[in-house]
């Protein structure tokens, strides 16, 4: 009784950890067509895909990305758009670690991040006036240190 027990208790951990994972993935992946179409100052896209990612959040159970992403889809216009996206990149760029094709990006005049596929800068809180401003996030944390290192040097 003890054995059968633990094995379904392991099974269960197994089973949670592979849906998380999925979970995680598939709100990465709803969550890239929003980053994209304000990139593209795509107003009418950005509120369909974060719509779609409200509704598909919600449904597997995570509320927090659920509501933030209702936030972007009910937003006014797309600066208001814009806005919205930070806080819902603060949830979804944890869950992008892992995740491949996608890169969490960086913008430093914003100093907001995005995630976003592979491919050329796309930035969303710029959208097309300054389309490529920006990199990689780990790329931007290491210019600091690459310019003290630089100056110890001198």
């Amino acid at each position: 009784m003890k054995s059968l027990l633990s094995s379904a208790l392991a099974f269960l951990a197994i089973t949670t950890a592979t849906f998380a994972a999925a979970s995680n993935a598939d709100l990465v992946t709803g969550y890239v067509p929003i980053a994209k179409a304000l990139a593209a100052d795509d107003f009418p896209a950005v509120q369909a895909a974060a719509s779609a990612l409200s509704k598909q959040a919600i449904a597997g159970g995570a509320a927090q990305v659920g509501e933030l992403a209702r936030a972007v889809a009910q937003a006014g216009d797309i600066a208001q758009a814009r806005g919205a996206l930070r806080p819902l990149t603060q949830v979804i760029e944890p869950m992008a670690a892992d995740i491949k094709d996608v890169t969490v990006m960086y913008c430093p005049m914003t100093r907001g991040t995005w995630v976003q596929a592979g491919g050329p800068v796309q930035n969303p809180y710029h959208g097309k006036v300054m389309l490529a401003c920006g990199g990689p996030k780990t790329a931007q944390k290491q210019r600091p240190a690459i310019a003290a290192a630089a100056l110890r040097r001198a």
